[in-house]
């Protein structure tokens, strides 16, 4: 009895292991088939609507997320691509700057999945203030330097700019110079080489800035003061030309002398 009961055992044992690995209907194994992981791109940091003067800019994120709950900030990664450039445009690193009026649509791709935004531009352009030129001048009389000339007349211009708004160029400068007597004595002209020399490399007087130029004449009219006519073009920020005039005169100082030797009536020497 013994040795029945313990081959009987082995024999379930047996069966027991064998059923295990079947179907219920005998057939082949059971295989669990594969779960699909899908992913998507999210872009964040950006709003919907932007109003304002243009350029701005605007930092975007673009985040991959699985399925399976993983996430890749995939931002330096994707291929970003507006598809309305005038409106905004899109750096590769996702950073977007608005240019003008519009809407706009921004993608990026990343493992052939795209993510996208629309943004809608309302760009307030800042008006650009029309320059205020301003001319002021200065006229001094001295003795001078030049041994075939009486006296010196200097005049000082200055070019200013009072708006604060842009910016404006002086093109031309020309002054007329006259005796005591309203005898013209020379006419001369700048261009605008010269006024940039003046100036230190640029025509331009900036917006609430100043820029200085001087002329010089040497004469020998006896007794005699000067004054000079002053006409300046000048070209506005807005692209405008006008033209400045002013009127400046100094009477001759009763301390100076004739020099020994000098010619009384004339024009000697020569402006500098």
């Amino acid at each position: 009895m013994r040795y029945t009961f313990v081959h009987a055992s082995f024999a379930a044992l047996v069966l027991a292991t064998t059923a295990c690995g079947t179907s219920s209907g005998g057939g082949s194994p059971v295989v669990p088939s594969p779960v699909a992981v899908t992913s998507t791109i999210a872009i964040s940091g950006y709003t919907a609507a932007i109003t304002g003067s243009a350029p701005q800019s605007l930092p975007l994120t673009a985040t991959q997320n699985s399925s399976s709950g993983a996430t890749q900030n995939v931002t330096a990664l994707a291929a970003w691509a507006s598809d309305a450039p005038a409106v905004a445009s899109v750096s590769a690193g996702g950073m977007v700057t608005t240019i003008g009026n519009g809407s706009a649509t921004i993608t990026a791709a990343y493992a052939g999945v795209i993510g996208r935004v629309t943004i809608a531009v309302n760009a307030q352009s800042v008006p650009v203030s029309a320059s205020v030129p301003v001319m002021t001048g200065r006229m001094t009389i001295s003795g001078s330097p030049e041994t075939s000339a009486l006296y010196r007349a200097r005049l000082l211009l200055t070019f200013t700019e009072t708006s604060g708004g842009g910016a404006y160029d002086v093109t031309e400068i020309q002054v007329d110079w006259f005796n005591a007597y309203w005898e013209r004595v020379l006419t001369t002209t700048v261009d605008s080489t010269r006024i940039a020399i003046a100036f230190g490399g640029t025509n331009t007087v900036p917006p609430g800035g100043m820029r200085t130029i001087s002329q010089v004449l040497d004469y020998t009219y006896t007794q005699s003061g000067m004054t000079a006519e002053v006409t300046a073009q000048v070209t506005d920020s807005l692209g405008g030309t006008s033209t400045l005039r002013g009127t400046y005169a100094s009477v001759l100082p009763t301390a100076l002398a004739p020099k020994p030797g000098v010619g009384l009536e004339g024009l000697g020497g020569v402006r500098r």
